[in-house]
């Protein structure tokens, strides 16, 4: 247990056996509560003593979890692809830190990071301000930012969280809590039972969860490609009367494991599609199009428009031509915002939702290098979107002559 001789009330948390249960408790067998990813596999660490700890032993665990080397310790042959810490506190991300994340991040691992239960801005807070994490923040039952019952109680915000997900409210009641696998042991193990907390701490193995689902289904992606997936399927915050979130202070959304499972089967086959080493057809003239090449971007551009009236809190209408066409307008020197007209209300929320991006996007002026780099990794993505409408992974966007086409 983690009780501590010195406190009052000596009592053990069982903490991380919560937080365990919520990523991978075990399914269908009639008992308690079922996990996220119920198949995934738990290698627990424990970084903290009976009474606290240091940065240093939680960096070491990064590190050895990620499968690199820790002097004295033996070598983890079986590398942790997620990484959740559902533990900080107060402070910089010093270097132990941020060489640690580094170093996980460059094995391939996905850290998965609470954001805090300060009630106040996440930059404060370590190891979510350090960079490279999934800082997560918490989302009481109808979606506002969770509070935790007393002042300087409730879950952390601001522009360093990346998303927020389910994370209790116990504090008036315990049905509003999250539900997860403790022990009724006062300080060492007792019997297995079941319990509701609260906290960011309860958000992030939620969002773990689903990283182990991406993975599963996708196991050569990158920490990179299971945020941009995390984030590009999440749910738009509900209008709430009290502590509501938006994409400046909680993150992208609400985690949402079954956009996120759809999207992920998306990317996972194009990538199977484009093997590496092959060469994808290389573009062409809109006028040098073949018949098949012709009917296969037709069908996708239909296809994508046949989403542009789907849920906006759906997987389908980030795919669709209407979110894609607001993506590409959001740049130039009058930066209005989102493109107004028929179908376009409320896409702000999809694009350029914080202030620091608007005004990165802003600054994308035709023949500026800002343009470039944006355009390009538009055009990246654009194009798998397209094949995938199409059904046709070899599909690439085709140029326009202007010299020959005017129009």
């Amino acid at each position: 247990g983690d009780w501590c001789p010195t406190d009052p009330s000596p009592m053990s948390s069982w903490h991380g056996t919560h937080v365990a249960g919520t990523v991978a408790a075990v399914a269908n067998n009639h008992l308690g509560i079922a996990g996220v990813a119920p198949d995934t596999v738990i290698m627990p660490l424990r970084v903290l003593g009976q009474c606290g700890g240091s940065s240093f032993d939680i960096a070491d665990a990064i590190r050895w979890a990620a499968g690199a080397p820790i002097a004295g310790v033996p070598q983890n042959t079986r590398p942790a692809q997620i990484i959740n810490l559902s533990l900080g506190g107060p402070g910089d991300c010093d270097a132990e830190y941020a060489d640690a994340i580094l170093e996980a991040r460059r094995r391939g691992a996905t850290i998965v990071v609470a954001a805090g239960n300060g009630d106040t801005d996440s930059s404060g807070f370590r190891p979510a301000n350090c960079e490279g994490v999934v800082s997560v923040a918490a989302t009481n039952r109808v979606g506002a930012r969770a509070f935790f019952g007393g002042p300087g109680r409730g879950s952390n915000f601001g522009r360093l969280v990346k998303l927020a997900a389910p994370g209790g409210e116990t504090f008036a009641n315990s049905s509003n809590g999250i539900l997860s696998t403790l022990n009724d042991g006062v300080r060492g193990p007792g019997n297995d039972s079941y319990e509701a907390y609260q906290g960011t701490s309860m958000a992030a193995p939620h969002v773990a969860g689903v990283a182990a689902l991406i993975y599963q289904i996708f196991p050569t992606a990158k920490p990179d490609d299971v945020l941009a997936i995390l984030q590009t399927t999440s749910k738009p915050f509900p209008r709430v009367t009290t502590r509501q979130c938006d994409t400046s202070s909680c993150g992208s959304g609400m985690v949402n494991a079954e956009a996120a499972v759809l999207e992920t089967f998306q990317r996972a086959r194009l990538a199977a599609a484009v093997l590496p080493g092959s060469l994808l057809t290389q573009r062409k003239s809109i006028n040098a199009l073949s018949g098949k090449e012709l009917m296969a971007l037709r069908r996708g551009v239909a296809q994508m428009m046949s989403w542009n009236n789907s849920p906006r809190d759906s997987a389908d209408f980030r795919r669709s031509w209407v979110f894609w066409a607001n993506m590409h307008a959001h740049f130039g020197p009058q930066c209005g915002g989102p493109v107004q007209g028929n179908g376009m209300d409320d896409v702000q929320s999809f694009t350029a939702g914080s202030p620091a991006e608007t005004e990165t996007w802003c600054r994308c002026e035709h023949g500026t290098e800002f343009f470039l780099t944006w355009h390009r990794m538009y055009l990246w993505y654009f194009e798998r979107v397209l094949q995938a409408a199409s059904g046709d992974p070899s599909l690439r966007l085709p140029y326009w002559d202007y010299a020959s086409d005017p129009s």
